[in-house]
């Protein structure tokens, strides 16, 4: 058997390499395909398992005898169930009514003295295409006592994928490849997010997912294949003060086809189309500080053909917003779009064809949809009065600092009512829960040179302090909370004072926390 193998070997050896035989014939390169055979067709065939997690090794059980099946080393075994397998027989073992085969791999083209397919794989299957998104909670939770919310209150999905698939082969090689998934969405839904304090969340949930095998005919040999839907929901909120948004209605429409395309000449081309046409309305947003943020529903193709993957990727439709603070109210804008990322892979096909290069993203289409201005519902926050004209003294307002010197040492209690006060609930420096009470301190340099401000013997595990320094302007007024903060830390922190002005050194409670500290601040 071995030397018959080296023999076929050097016969086709001499046809590539000597008098240009290759050409006598039609000018076809020589090619011969290997022997196919089908174990399930056999009469007395009843079941087949894997062995092996790489799906190499086989077992055939038979109601009969298997001396009567023609197989040998270096054949190819083709077949439909549990996702089908193609493979060169490496070696046949034989136990009772049972054939043990291991195989090695070996791609469709080397199989396949010439052939094609083409597939079109639909997925609108009713049930499985409307997802209802009516009351449905995205993300609830409560951290350090500031809680963060975000739903739906009524809407829904209506989504259908839809694959398209096609190679052929000629003389051991692949000559063409398409695959393009697309995706239509119809999209209807009323959404919210609601905060009480700054935040930011990115989390993704589950929507469903479904899956079904395909199956093609190429000169005789299954094509089998399994493709896999998975629906998914990502959430993204951002902002440093409280937020109560909603989007009374959303209506759009997407679709897109992202893949690729493959010809000896020139090589990979990628696919990238995308339709879209949608409105927004009922916007309205009530807070005291800029958000940003997103509602992005994902489809993930994930295509396999012998249980190995050739298309996996996410194509995504997201309504993206955000506001801004002003001195008129909260300047909003919102947009949609698609975005999209794909692997493609022939392997099974070709083994000398190299994978779609990845590009990151393949697709990105995005429009503008709508935009306003919400005037604010009471006061101007105090942090923009600065800014917009108007001065924020410390004298006369909640923020009643204690003077504190260089080389100071200070004892105090958050809370501790005579002491503390509940101002500032919130830092442009940092993100985090400070509704808590604060203890403010103001010191006013006599040098233009770096400072410190720390705690003295902390113990954040008892008692969760953060330090802060807010820059006061020359006479005395707050600059503008957005630009006022300097320099944060935990236990300590580090900040460059100028002479003659004044600064704020906040001990605030993290996560609710209060109680007892010590601290010193440090001029040299």
């Amino acid at each position: 058997m071995g030397l018959m193998a080296c023999d076929q070997f050097a016969a086709s050896s001499d046809l590539e390499t000597g008098d240009e035989q290759l050409n006598t014939l039609d000018h076809e390169p020589y090619f011969e395909a290997p022997v196919v055979v089908m174990l399930e067709d056999e009469p007395c065939f009843e079941t087949m398992e894997f062995l092996s997690d790489d799906r190499s090794v086989i077992r055939f059980s038979f109601s009969c005898g298997t001396d009567n099946i023609d197989l040998e080393v270096g054949d190819v075994i083709a077949g439909v169930i549990s996702g089908g397998y193609l493979g060169r027989v490496q070696s046949i073992e034989t136990e009772g009514n049972n054939l043990i085969v291991t195989t090695e791999y070996i791609p469709l083209a080397e199989v396949v003295e010439e052939g094609e397919f083409n597939v079109d794989l639909q997925a609108d299957n009713g049930a499985r295409s409307l997802i209802d998104l009516s009351g449905k909670t995205l993300y609830r939770e409560s951290l350090g006592g500031m809680h963060v919310e975000s739903g739906f209150r009524a809407g829904y999905l209506r989504v259908r994928p839809e694959t398209q698939l096609g190679a052929s082969m000629q003389w051991g090689k692949l000559s063409r490849f398409d695959a393009v998934v697309g995706m239509s969405v119809d999209a209807n839904f009323e959404y919210y997010v609601a905060a009480s304090g700054a935040h930011r969340v990115d989390e993704e949930f589950p929507l469903t997912d479904f899956e079904f095998p395909f199956y093609a005919d190429v000169s005789g040999i299954p094509v089998v294949g399994t493709i896999k839907y998975e629906m998914f929901v990502r959430f993204v909120s951002e902002t440093t003060g409280y937020l109560d948004m909603t989007v009374g209605s959303y209506q759009g429409h997407w679709d897109w086809g992202m893949g690729g395309r493959f010809r000896p000449q020139p090589g990979w081309q990628e696919v990238w189309d995308t339709n879209s046409n949608s409105t927004v309305s009922g916007i309205g947003i009530v807070g005291d500080s800029g958000w940003k943020g997103r509602i992005e529903f994902s489809l993930r193709p994930t295509l396999s053909f012998y249980g190995m993957v050739s298309v996996g990727g996410v194509g995504s439709g997201y309504l993206r917003g955000r506001s801004d603070p002003n001195c008129d109210g909260l300047e909003w804008s919102f947009n949609d779009g698609i975005r999209a990322e794909l692997t493609l892979s022939v392997r099974w096909l070709d083994r000398f064809v190299s994978d779609m290069p990845l590009r990151i993203p393949m697709g990105n289409s995005q429009w503008y949809l709508a935009e306003g201005n919400i005037p604010w519902p009471g006061d101007l926050p105090n942090e923009l009065v600065p800014a917009c004209g108007g001065t924020l003294p410390w004298q006369g307002t909640p923020i009643e600092p204690i003077t504190i010197g260089c080389d100071e040492i200070v004892s105090g209690d958050t809370a501790d009512t005579e002491q503390n006060t509940e101002v500032l609930d919130g830092y442009s420096c940092t993100v985090g829960s400070y509704h808590a009470p604060e203890v403010v301190y103001a010191f006013t340099a006599t040098e233009s040179r770096e400072h410190r401000f720390r705690l003295i013997d902390a113990s954040p595990t008892d008692i969760n302090h953060d330090l802060f320094a807010l820059e006061g302007d020359p006479t005395g007024n707050l600059i503008a909370l957005r630009n006022s903060c300097i320099g944060t830390g935990m236990n300590s922190l580090v900040f460059d004072a100028v002479a003659g002005r004044t600064y704020l050194l906040v001990v605030d409670g993290y996560a609710n926390d209060s109680g007892p500290f010590t601290a010193r601040l440090e001029c040299q």
